[in-house]
């Protein structure tokens, strides 16, 4: 295994299709459909329910926001695997059985994959305004701190 630097399906075997890895990656791209149509119909759904409780006038305008900031901290995490992930593992499988090279592709294949467990947190603590505020007040230590007057009410200690 220390000599393999690549590991792909062989799609045609002697000018012959190879059913079995075709097969495989049918199932594969049926497998990959289903879940992209899954993600879509489940937002949607979600979309409409927040869309219901923004409309409750018992909640208050706080609970309101954050519920939507959540939905949009979903919605992105939701899209980050399937441009980061999803998408170009499909077409590193796919593009072969049309006969395009895709050597130089799995270079930013592998590197989006990789790249994917450092970007995911990134929509929770950019959207969100308490994560934004609390990573930003503990991340940005080289900002200069603010001087705020002292409380200016009882100075005068002698008098009682």
């Amino acid at each position: 295994m220390e000599d393999v630097i690549y590991v792909g399906a062989y799609y045609f075997y002697n000018n012959r299709p190879n059913w079995s890895n075709i097969t495989t990656m049918l199932i594969l791209q049926t497998i990959l459909i289903i879940s992209l149509l899954t993600i879509i119909i489940l937002c949607l759904k979600i979309h409409s329910k927040i869309k219901q409780l923004r409309e409750n006038e018992g909640e208050s305008e706080y609970s309101k926001k954050l519920q939507k900031q959540f939905y949009k901290a979903l919605v992105f995490q939701t899209i980050l695997p399937i441009f980061l992930m999803l998408v170009p593992l499909n077409l590193f499988f796919f593009l072969p059985i049309t006969g395009i090279d895709v050597t130089y592709y799995s270079q930013i294949a592998n590197f989006t994959c990789v790249i994917y467990p450092a970007l995911d947190p990134l929509p929770n603590i950019l959207i969100i305004d308490e994560y934004r505020k609390a990573f930003l007040s503990h991340f940005l230590f080289w900002r200069k701190n603010r001087i705020e007057p002292a409380n200016l009410t009882n100075l005068d200690t002698n008098n009682k």
